[in-house]
């Protein structure tokens, strides 16, 4: 399961590189470099604030805070 959550985590993470590069040079160009990290800036803030609701939704329903808990071991025991 490790394995999938990396791959996906990893295509994500490639993705976002190459749309930032993509979307970088030209507003370097247009907006200058402070420009660009204003816009890199709202952008992210936009994001953040569209996907909050989405995010913590599924936290009100199950009633969790965190997803720190018991941890069990997962290989076999050692003394």
């Amino acid at each position: 399961m490790r394995g999938r959550a990396f791959a996906s985590s990893g295509a994500a993470l490639n993705g976002a590189n190459l749309t930032g590069t993509a979307f970088g040079g030209p507003a370097v160009s247009l907006l200058g470099g402070a420009g660009a990290l204003a816009l890199a800036g709202i952008g992210t803030l936009v994001v953040s604030l569209a996907g909050a609701p989405v995010l913590l939704r599924g936290r009100r329903e199950t009633g969790r805070t965190s997803t720190t808990g018991t941890a069990r071991p997962v290989g076999p025991a050692r003394d």
